[in-house]
């Protein structure tokens, strides 16, 4: 937390499982932690105490950058976020996976 004489700025972080499993063909897709962190800043006079906000803005960060990179192949954001190494091919694999389903 940084203090300043105007305004608070608190990161709120989240992390999450994914796992993309299927159950017939036995094929696991996809299955890594997601970490996701989100700047908050509050004007000094207006804290409230309240930091459930910030904790949603940074879940829903984790599930909307985790869509865009399913949707567009852009990894920048999953290689720093994933903790599975072979991220990239799991993300190709569970497109692949979605697109056959459409």
């Amino acid at each position: 937390m940084k203090n300043t004489d105007v305004e608070v700025s608190n990161i709120y972080a989240t992390s999450v499982n994914i796992d993309i499993y299927e159950e017939l063909s036995h094929d696991d897709f996809l299955h890594s932690d997601f970490k996701n962190g989100e700047l908050a800043i509050t004007p000094i006079n207006k804290i409230s105490g309240n930091d459930f906000p910030g904790y949603m803005d940074s879940l829903n960060g984790i599930f909307k950058k985790f869509a865009e990179a399913v949707k567009t192949d852009d990894l920048n954001w999953a290689k720093v976020a994933a903790s599975s190494s072979n991220i990239s091919s799991e993300i190709s694999k569970t497109r692949k996976m979605i697109e056959s389903n459409m």
